[in-house]
C-alpha cells in the first residue's frame, strides 16, 4: 500500500511553480521520497523487500555517488511512491503517522527553510533532517507511550505542560 505517491503532488504543482519562480513537476518532489529512504537506510529501518530488490542493490550506492539522480531514483527504484514494504514493521507505524500528520513536511521545511518545491536534489546537508527526523520519532515514541490515542512529534516535556494547563 501506498504511503505517498508523486501524483499527490499535482495539485502542489501550480502554486509552488508561481511562489519559487521557476516551472515545477511532481518529480520535483523527489528529495522528499530519497531523503526518507536514505534515513531508513541510515538508521536500519529499511524493509526487507526493497533491501533485497536488485534494482535498489544497484541504484541506491550510485545515487550515493550522484551517479544517479533523485527523479531517475524516485521513478526507477521506487517506482514513484513509497510503500509500507520499503519500510521494516518496527518503523513503519512511525513512518505513515510522520507522513500523514504532517511531521516530515514540517521537519523538513524547518530544517530547510524553504517551500516543499525548493529542496535539495543532493544528500549533502541531510545529517540536520536525520537529527530532526530522529528525534521527532523519539518525541512521537514517548508520547505514543503516555497518551495513545495522540499523535505528535514535539518534546514530550512540552506535551505534558500543555496537558496539565489543560487540565
Amino acid at each position: 500500500m501506498a504511503i505517498l505517491e508523486l501524483d499527490d503532488f499535482g495539485f502542489h504543482v501550480e502554486i509552488l511553480s508561481a511562489l519559487n519562480e521557476r516551472e515545477l513537476n511532481e518529480l520535483s518532489f523527489s528529495p522528499m521520497f530519497v531523503f526518507l529512504i536514505d534515513w531508513a537506510v541510515k538508521n536500519d529501518c529499511i524493509g526487507e523487500e526493497l533491501k533485497q530488490c536488485e534494482v535498489f542493490k544497484e541504484n541506491y550506492p550510485k545515487l550515493l555517488n550522484g551517479e544517479v539522480s533523485f527523479p531517475d531514483f524516485v521513478m526507477d527504484v521506487l517506482d514513484g511512491k513509497l510503500t509500507e514494504t520499503n519500510f521494516s514493521k518496527e518503523s513503519l507505524p512511525f513512518i505513515k503517522d510522520y507522513i500523514e500528520y504532517d511531521g516530515y513536511v514540517e521537519d523538513l521545511t524547518k530544517v530547510y527553510k524553504t517551500n516543499l518545491g525548493a529542496f535539495p536534489n543532493d544528500l549533502d546537508s541531510s545529517g540536520a533532517l536525520y537529527n530532526a527526523i530522529n528525534e521527532s520519532r523519539k518525541n512521537y515514541e514517548i508520547n505514543k507511550s503516555n497518551f495513545p490515542d495522540l499523535i505528535v512529534f514535539s518534546d514530550p516535556e512540552e506535551l505534558l505542560e500543555q496537558q496539565k494547563g489543560v487540565s
